[in-house]
């Protein structure tokens, strides 16, 4: 992928709106869709994913106005013999950061002009519940939560809410100080 995980999930949720928060961060099943979010293959729609690429695109773009020289200007820079080892190898790290950032524009507005496609077309979102994905995982609700956020009393009909304050509480009680590098 041509971006990272975290980054797409920070993207998606950077340019939702105000009701796809509210469906992916507290609505139903929010817990599966937080964990998609990272997931190319689960958009949280086609306005999403055009709004990312397109700011994507953006920011990449502006970044490359950023720079004093142009590539031209570096290719001739390199080419002079006389240069100190330091300067070359800044100007060679300036040349790949351009070039990493030409391949994200050009690869984000590839992206955007897909999914303007596929919006156009009118084609269903994947859903990550109808997937080969969500089939294979573990259908208890909470079997992808860290063990830190599951009951740790063991109460399998999960009525029973673990609450931090009460469990840090009867730790402090029963003597087992919780503070800096004790557990």
């Amino acid at each position: 992928p041509p971006i990272s995980a975290q980054l797409l999930a920070f993207l998606r949720v950077f340019c939702m709106t105000e009701d796809e928060l509210k469906e992916h961060l507290v609505g139903e099943h929010a817990i599966d869709k937080i964990f998609t979010l990272g997931n190319s293959e689960f958009p949280v729609s086609w306005d999403n994913e055009i709004k990312l690429w397109t700011f994507l695109e953006t920011r990449a773009a502006l970044l490359l106005k950023s720079y004093k020289t142009t590539s031209e200007d570096d290719t001739s820079l390199l080419e002079k013999p006389e240069l100190l080892y330091h300067t070359r190898m800044a100007i060679q790290l300036r040349s790949a950061e351009r070039e990493i950032l030409e391949k994200g524009v050009k690869s984000a507005g590839t992206k955007q002009e897909h999914f303007t496609t596929l919006q156009n077309k009118d084609a269903p979102l994947p859903k990550y519940e109808e997937s080969n994905i969500a089939m294979l995982e573990n259908s208890v609700a909470d079997s992808k939560l860290p063990v830190v956020l599951r009951d740790l009393n063991g109460n399998e009909d999960g009525e029973q809410e673990l609450k931090l304050a009460e469990t840090l509480g009867e730790a402090i009680v029963a003597g087992g100080g919780v503070g800096k590098g004790e557990s």
